[in-house]
Parts: C-alpha cells; structure tokens; sequence
C-alpha cells in the first residue's frame, strides 16, 4: 500500500525477495515509473552499428576477456577531475566510453544498458543474499549539442539521475513492454553493456584464505561487448567481455586501446575538452570511400588486377603457354557412384555461378570475361585395372601433372577438372584452380558450391561479383586513406628484416610435404580467448620461435597471407575471386615470454590487415628494385587456418596442397574433428630431415602450450631443436 519494497524474514532469502518485487508491481508508484519510461523511450534508437560477422545467427558464443588497469595515482586524478566536473565517476567513465563509441560506429544516436548493483535496505540481512539482485537502466547516446565534454557528462548526469529516481521498473521490462506496446521494433536489441561495480558491497573484499580474485568472465546471450569497471586496491580495472563468435575481436581491442589512451590523457591534464579532437578513435572495419556498386553479373569490360594478381602474373613466362611457375591449389575429392554426366552439367552450372572461372588474364595488367561460356569437358581415366600401388602412382602423377601446368596469360582456363575411375563404385575428382581467379577460401566456396549444384540444389543468386570488387578497389587508390596506407607500407618495409636464411639448401622440383594432428587445438584456441588474441597469432608466434631457433638466432620476417575480406557487400563471403592481403609479421630477436610475443605478433597483424584494401606489394618491388639481386626475400610463408571443408553424403575431401613460386615453406593447417591437421609444404632437396626437426619442434612447442600454463609466462626455449635435431641438421648442412 505505500508503494515500498519489503522482505519480511530472517535471514533474507532470494525466493522472499522475488515475491515483494511481483507484489510491487501492482503499486502506483511501480505504474508511474513504467509512465515514465514509455514516454521517455518511445523512441529508443537501437544499439551500435558493430563490426558484427557475418556469420550465421547460429553460433556458438565464444566469450573473450580483454583487460585493462589504470594505477591508482592516475585513477585517483580521474576521480578528482569527476568531483570538479560535478558528476560521479561512474559517469565520467561510461560517459567517456559511449563518445568514443559513437565515434568509433559513426553512429548519431544509439542506445546501449547499464547495469549496476544497488541492493535496496529492505531487510537486515539483503547484503549477504544470494541471487542475481541486479538493476538496469536503458542509456540513449546521441550526438552532442556541445563540443564541451563537460556538459556532455553533466547532460548524462541529470538523465541518469533521473532515471534513477524511476528505477522501480528494471531496464529489462522497458524494453519487453516498449516491444510490446509496438513504440520499439520487435527485433531491436542492445548488444552494448556497461557495468559499474564502483561502490558495490565487497568491491574491495577480498576472498580470505582464498587469495584475491584476479580474473573475471562474463557471459549474456545477445551481448556481444560488455564493458565492466571496477576498483581494486584503489586502481581502476576495466574488464571487456566479447562475444568473439559475433564482434570482430581486432576491433575491440583497437577501441579498448583507444579508451586507455583517452583515460590516462585525462589524468595527466592532457586530454582536450572537445570530443572531436580525442586521440585514438578507431575507424569502421571498411575503410572510408572504399565502396562496391554492383554491376552486370555479365559484364564484359576489362577491370584491373590487384596488386596479388599482378604479382601472381609477373612470376610466369608472358609469352608462352606452359613457361614458367604459377601459384596453383590443388584439391581430391573422393566420390561413391560418381555420375559423370551430372558431374558435367554441376561444373558448367559453377561455371555461369562464377564469372571469375569465365575470365582471362592478360599481359597489360587487366582481366576480361569471356563473352560467351566455353565449353569444358572434364577428362576421365579409367584405373580400374590396375593395382592399388599402381592406382597411388598415377593419381600422384596426375596430381604433379596439374599443378605443374601453367595457364599463359591470355589463354584460358585457369582451372583443371579431372576425374579417375578406382573401380565401378569409387572415383576422385581432382580440381587444380590457379589463384590468379581464387584465393584459398574461394577454393573452399567452389568446393562447396559444386556439391550443392551437383545434388541439383538450388543456390542463392549472387548481386556482386569480383570485377565490382576489383573496380572498387580502383576506385579507392586515390584517397588520402589509401595514400596512408601506402606510406605505412614504406615505413615498414625501411627496416623490415627479410626471411630465415635457406640459402644452403637445394631447390626441389617436387615439393615435400609434413603432416600431423595437433590434438590440443581446442585447448589452444581457449588460451588465446582468454589472452584476448586471435587463435592464428598462437600458430604464428610459436612458428617465429623455431624459425628464429634455427635462424641462428637472427631476426626474420614471414609473410601470412589472409583471406578475410571487408565487408563491403552481403555476398562478398560467397565470391569467387583473388582476394587475398598479406602480413609481413617479424622475431625481432627480443626475448619475449610467449605470451607478449603472441601479443606483439596479434597487434602487428592487425597493424598490416588495417591497410586493406591497399597491400604492401607495391612497396615491396620498389625495395627489389633498389636491390635486385635480393631475389625472393620473406621465402618462408604461414597461412592461417581454414575451417574444415565441408563434404556431402558421398563427397569425401582428400588430399590437398599448394604451390607458390619462390616459397621454400608453407605452413598451412586445416580444422578437422580430431582437432587441427598441420600440413607444412616445403621444396628443400636434401633438406627433409632438417624440415622434420623444425616441424617436430613446432609440434612441440604448441603442444606444450596446450597443456602447460606457465609455458605463457617464460620465453621460449632456445633449444627447441633437441641435440638430436642438431645433429641431423649438421648432417645436412654436409
């Protein structure tokens, strides 16, 4: 009756608590709050515009921590400056986040929660209740009427006050009865959380015999970035909870480097007044005047190569069919009751799906599609016949045969398609693609399609095509980003040291290759959750130990070419073409624990991938140029891990490799259901057993990281490559 919470009862229990808050719910002062809040938030704009994936809705939620401290001098000086600007800290620091935000989205108005822990005093006992007593209240950014951060934070202020005041009703039930009244879409959610522990119970509690809790994870469905701050022995500790399944995890951790920049310029007096002048704003994953207008899917007009594609082309004879090397993949794929003729018509049909295996390449650094569809037949050889040693033989002949073909410029196709017949129910179908048309992931996208299309399935229509990609890319060299991007690429490469020294080894015709199953992937791939780093920078941070172990202990670079592409068009994932960015990620010969290395290797591939669409290439001939007789410096290549490919009912994916003219080693890895296979491509005459140790010291190290935690926190060890290894490796020096 007077409209108070109350839990009668000794001691408080959870079940009480819940019962006064339903019986609240029927009082006047519970409906005039719920008044407020329709009317307040009728308008409720929806969350940020986040560089989410593109992904499908069903996805596992993957939680990634990234931390952050401010010492307790500086925070005592933030403290200090909320105190002057007459708003509390709380406000100051979600204030400050929620600017950076918008800035960071491009958004005008967006609307993210809050959620804090206020325990009413209804009963004697509530502080030591146990159950989620948690308030939220619903926070509208918008675009500032004033350049004064000041008022910015003093406006924030006065509407969190007030909301405040109408707390009776929880931030969760303004947005159900909002959705209800139909005053909000249906669909409307705010993946954007901060959480203030400040001046919560226990913040400064610490867990007795226990010791100190030093880590924190937390996990709500439809979040993908929650933002918690609390104060510990008198520092500020800032904990970002991502959802790395949904929010691109580089750009959270640019944004949370951004905010450690602007906190301690505030502290140490040297932040400005005026938002628009902060330092540190990350931009949008596409870069600003980078755009794709889709075109006719049949347009037959030239359009440039990419800096990939010209240098792919540049690696081969220009005049003769068959001269030279080319950049091929190689892919069987295993079929029962293979039905040739639908075979036939499934790769014609993957041929109209797909412009880029319609398209010619040409000497004057252009690309054109074929004005009419060629025919294509797929030849068939019949093993049946012969032994199975035998059939081994000519399949493995048949594989070298195709990956040693080189399409010329200006002749077509830039495919082969075979088929071998083991017996009556068994064939492989063997598809070489030249990565001038396709880089890695689109070979997974054919593989795929011609399953689908083979089944008779229908696919969804493509609205873009590589051309509009390509014309895009065009388009964007003349912009002063792109103009960065290339005096990025200059700095870099000014003092970049080149690859691991593989000078005494011998050139091979057929290429070598290694493979394992490194079972403690999934461990791995937590750890690097937890480290707030992408699981390829664990890979490659291991591989740049035994690289620099068998270097000689000399700094070295190695080139990772990513097929991760800017989100620029819905269909861009689904794409045929050679979109492919390079890294150039260097051991600098500092002793690092293998955490900071990892750490250092993650920030300096996001650094290189920020660049895209605009590659290093560029730089990379001048500096050849400047030295010609350098030959091929970064010999020496690790690709990041692809997803498992997927077969169907009687598709079954074999063996795979590649080739690429002037790398000696490739590190590639592909997911399997046993964990991670890790295929290591090498052409090293006589080096094989050197190849080995290095191979099995990788192995080694992973595995060690996959099991033991203080392998983080020391270096790694410098005899990685056993006396045993050693041994071998002088031999082959010999």
């Amino acid at each position: 009756a007077r409209g108070e919470l109350s839990v009668v009862g000794a001691p408080a229990r959870f079940r009480d608590y819940v019962i006064s808050l339903k019986a609240f719910e029927r009082s006047a002062r519970y409906a005039r709050d719920l008044d407020y809040w329709m009317e307040t938030l009728s308008d409720l704009p929806a969350g940020p515009s986040l560089p989410l994936s593109r992904k499908s809705s069903e996805h596992r939620q993957a939680v990634v921590t990234l931390t952050s401290r401010l010492d307790a001098t500086r925070w005592t000086k933030i403290k200090r400056i909320a105190s002057q600007w007459q708003v509390s800290s709380t406000v100051l620091l979600m204030g400050t986040f929620a600017e950076l935000l918008r800035r960071a989205t491009g958004d005008d108005r967006f609307s993210m929660a809050m959620t804090f822990f206020n325990r009413k005093p209804m009963h004697p006992g509530i502080n030591t209740m146990v159950g989620p007593v948690v308030s939220t209240l619903l926070v509208p950014v918008v675009s500032p009427a004033s350049s004064d951060v000041v008022e910015l934070l003093r406006d924030m202020q006065a509407e969190l006050s007030r909301g405040l005041d109408h707390a009776a009703v929880s931030g969760v039930r303004v947005l159900r009865e909002l959705k209800a009244r139909r005053l909000v879409p249906q669909r409307l959610t705010l993946p954007v959380v901060f959480t203030s522990m400040l001046n919560s119970l226990g913040e400064e509690q610490g867990c007795g015999p226990l010791g100190e809790v030093v880590s924190l994870t937390n996990q709500t469905p439809q979040v993908v970035l929650d933002h918690h701050v609390m104060e510990r022995q008198q520092a500020l500790h800032c904990s970002w909870h991502i959802d790395s399944s949904r929010l691109d995890i580089g750009w959270a951790r640019d944004l949370l480097s951004a905010y450690e920049v602007l906190l301690a310029s505030l502290a140490n007096g040297e932040l400005s007044l005026d938002p628009q002048e902060w330092p540190g704003v990350v931009a949008r994953r596409t870069p600003q005047g980078m755009t794709l207008i889709p075109g006719h899917p049949e347009d037959t007009r030239p359009f440039p190569l990419t800096d990939q594609q010209q240098t792919y082309a540049l690696g081969r004879d220009l005049r003769h069919v068959g001269g030279a090397m080319s950049c091929v993949a190689y892919q069987a794929i295993d079929i029962k009751g293979l039905n040739k003729r639908k075979l036939d018509e499934a790769w014609a049909a993957l041929m109209t799906r797909h412009p880029m295996l319609r398209t010619v390449i040409f000497a004057d650094g252009t690309q054109q599609l074929l004005e009419h569809q060629p025919d294509y037949e797929i030849r068939a050889d019949s093993l049946g016949m012969l032994p199975a040693h035998e059939k081994q033989h000519v399949m493995s002949e048949t594989r070298l045969e195709m990956m040693t073909r080189v399409a010329g410029l200006g002749h077509w196709p830039f495919f082969e398609v075979r088929v071998s017949h083991l017996n009556d129910d068994e064939a492989r179908v063997h598809l070489c693609v030249d990565m001038l048309i396709a880089d890695g992931a689109s070979i997974a996208v054919l593989v795929d399609d011609l399953v689908q299309l083979y089944y008779g399935r229908t696919l969804p229509e493509l609205k873009a095509t590589f051309a509009d990609y390509c014309r895009g890319v065009a388009e964007y060299r003349g912009t002063e980003p792109a103009q960065a991007a290339h005096q990025y690429w200059r700095n870099k490469f000014s003092s970049l040291p080149a690859g691991p020294d593989t000078s005494s080894f011998v050139l091979a015709g057929e290429h070598g290759q290694l493979r394992a199953v490194l079972e403690e992937w999934a461990a791995l791939q937590r750890q690097a959750q937890r480290l707030g780093v992408l699981p390829d920078a664990v890979l490659l941070g291991a591989y740049l130990e035994v690289l620099f172990a068998w270097n000689e202990c000399q700094p070295l670079t190695v080139v990772m070419p990513s097929w991760e592409r800017l989100p620029i068009h819905a269909d861009v994932d689904r794409i045929v073409g050679d979109f492919t960015a390079l890294a150039w990620v260097a051991h600098d010969g500092r002793e690092l624990t293998m955490a900071q290395r990892i750490v250092e290797v993650d920030r300096e591939l996001r650094a290189d991938l920020a660049q895209r669409p605009i590659s290093g290439l560029v730089a990379l001939r001048r500096r050849r140029m400047r030295d010609p007789g350098q030959g091929a410096p970064f010999p020496v290549v690790f690709s990041a891990p692809l997803p498992g490919l997927r077969g169907d009912e009687g598709f079954v994916l074999a063996e795979s490799c590649s080739r690429t003219p002037g790398v000696v080693l490739d590190n590639t890895s592909r997911e399997t259901a046993d964990g991670l296979l890790c295929i290591w491509d090498h052409a090293l005459a006589g080096g094989e057993a050197r190849v080995t140790a290095l191979f099995d010291a990788y192995l080694r190290l992973l595995r060690r990281l996959g099991t033991e935690s203080d392998a983080w926190f020391q270096p790694a060890e410098v005899d990685l490559i056993t006396p045993t290894d050693n041994t071998t490796r002088d031999k082959g020096n010999g």
